[in-house]
């Protein structure tokens, strides 16, 4: 493991020292949250110290060359997000914070499975033989896969460790059938009551919400983070230098990366003995 790491920070002192200090930072707020017995934060500041090493560890067990663009990224977007997001809490102070990590971890990941299909898909004179568009198809299903797990998680922490990751939203009111016995009479539920189709006022107790705008709001921003590295993919691989396909995707072990068009093979002549 220490020549591993002696090797690491000779080739790429960069992004070696980078993740260090992000490492740092994260173990420094873990001791922090154990003594204010945040035991869950906590856990969460540690996971997040091992996964800014999760790249180096792909490219050594893939044996293929992340782009130092997609590492840092990688690196600022748990950093913002465990860091900035849980322990000052810009979650709360900035509009839309969760919704700009959301988009940029689709990017990310799109990047990752782009960087993984190339490592995978090309031939052995250094040519690419999947179609663009195939390869586009699979960094958007990927990383869509990947913000839907996160997602499960979420919910299940929701759900048996009683935190809140998945963030409340306040709304006038939500739109039901399920008080009315024809199950299609509109029915409207609001802070305190329900009130029926009918005008039938029931009051209630509680606050009825389940993060179900936050969730589907987190999967649509990562879709639209995906979906933009998705088609930069493909162009770039077509031959149009999208500056997104060359940060995240031209490294020198990929710039050679060519999509071989398959040309028709002309149908060979048929001669026969009457023939001159």
């Amino acid at each position: 493991m220490s020549s591993y790491l002696k090797r690491y920070r000779t080739d790429d002192p960069v992004t070696f020292w980078t993740h260090a200090a992000g490492t740092l930072c994260l173990l420094a707020a873990a001791i922090w949250q154990l003594a204010l017995a945040e035991y869950f934060f906590m856990l969460v500041s540690l996971i997040g110290a091992v996964l800014l090493w999760l790249p180096k560890a792909a490219e050594a067990l893939f044996h293929m060359t992340l782009s130092v663009p997609l590492k840092m990224t990688g690196l600022g977007l748990i950093l913002f997000s465990l860091l900035l997001g849980e322990q000052v809490n810009l979650y709360y102070y900035i509009p839309f914070w969760d919704s700009i990590l959301h988009t940029f971890s689709g990017l990310i990941f799109a990047a990752f499975a782009g960087a993984l299909t190339l490592r995978f898909c090309s031939t052995e004179n250094g040519k690419l033989a999947l179609h663009p568009a195939l390869i586009a198809a699979f960094t958007l299903a990927f990383a869509v896969f990947v913000g839907l797990v996160w997602e499960f998680f979420e919910f299940s922490c929701d759900m048996f460790l009683h935190t809140d990751m998945q963030k409340d939203t306040l709304l006038e009111g939500i739109y039901s059938t399920f008080f009315n016995s024809d199950n299609h009479s509109q029915l409207i539920i609001t802070d305190g009551s329900i009130i029926t189709a009918d005008g039938v006022i029931h009051p209630i107790s509680g606050i009825l919400d389940i993060g179900l705008y936050d969730t589907m709001q987190d999967l649509l921003f990562n879709t639209v983070g995906s979906l933009i590295f998705a088609v930069s993919a493909g162009r770039f691989l077509a031959g149009k230098r999208t500056w997104l396909g060359k940060w995240y995707l031209r490294t020198s072990a990929t710039a050679h990366l060519v999509y071989i068009k398959e040309e028709a093979t002309p149908t060979p002549q048929i001669h026969t003995n009457g023939d001159n």
